[in-house]
Formats: structure tokens, sequence, C-alpha cells
């Protein structure tokens, strides 16, 4: 129980040589590097190497969003306990996620991803709409602005 309050890290990955508290966890994550993958899903072809990930994965064939923001006047649901908790520290602005280049940080991993690519690797992603040529930083933002801009809904 002691290493739970150091960084002591005795078991360590023979493949990628990442180091783990618990000889448990160092067990299953051997299991991703020889693709062992025990559990089924019982509606598709999804296999997994966590009970976890697959319970993770089987939300997406219902829909079930256990977790309900709490905030008065947000009607933000998810299936996730990870973008739910993503969620509540954007309500509290914790910025967790900080962007190693310049410093500016971010409430959700993924905003922070998307900051990387477009901010510091150039990525950004056209109008499809002839004649705009406004660039944004992700799918789902032009998406957005073609729909706001232009009233065009891509297929």
């Amino acid at each position: 129980h002691l290493r739970v309050h150091t960084n002591e890290r005795p078991f360590v990955c023979k493949y990628c040589q990442k180091g783990f508290k618990l000889k448990g966890n160092l067990v299953v994550h051997k299991r991703r590097h020889l693709d062992i993958k025990k559990f089924h899903c019982s509606q598709c072809d999804a296999k997994f190497v966590t009970s976890s990930n697959l319970r993770d994965h089987e939300l997406t064939h219902t829909d079930e969003y256990p977790y309900v923001c709490p905030v008065d006047d947000c009607d933000a649901k998810f299936k996730w306990k990870r973008s739910y908790i993503d969620h509540l520290r954007a309500h509290l602005n914790e910025r967790n996620y900080t962007c190693q280049q310049c410093e500016k940080s971010f409430v959700d991993p993924s905003v922070l991803r998307r900051h990387k690519r477009s901010v510091h690797e150039g990525v950004k992603y056209e109008c499809r709409v002839e004649g705009c040529d406004k660039k944004l930083s992700s799918p789902s933002n032009r998406t957005r602005h073609e729909k706001d801009a232009h009233n065009y809904n891509h297929q």
C-alpha cells in the first residue's frame, strides 16, 4: 500500500520500460503489447484488453447516459466518466492540460490536441463552400462554420 503514496514503480514492462506501482497493472499492460483481448462485445466484433474497456464500449450500443451534470441550467449528459469529469472541470475552469510549447492550458485533453495540431503543426480544415477561404482548427468547427455561415450541410 505504501507505493500508492510514493512514486516508486518497481514493476517494469520489458517491452516499453513503463513502470507500475502494482504487479497486476503491469500484467494488464503487457496484454496490450501482446494483443491479448479476452473481453468480447456481445453486440459487435470488438474485443478489449480489460473488462472496463469493454463496459465503456458497450455504452456505444445504448442510449444510456449515466453521468448527468449537477449544475443548474446545464443539461449535459455523458456516457463516460472521463468526459463527465472534464465537463465538471470546465464549470470550475480547471485547466489541467497544458501545451508544452506555449504554456496555454485547457480543461479538456482533446482541445489541447486540437490546439497543438492547429497552432503548432499548422493543420487547418478549409471550408468546403465555394468562394469561402476560411480555415478552421477542426473538422467539427468547419462543419459548424459551414452550417452557421452558409446554411450548408455536408453529407
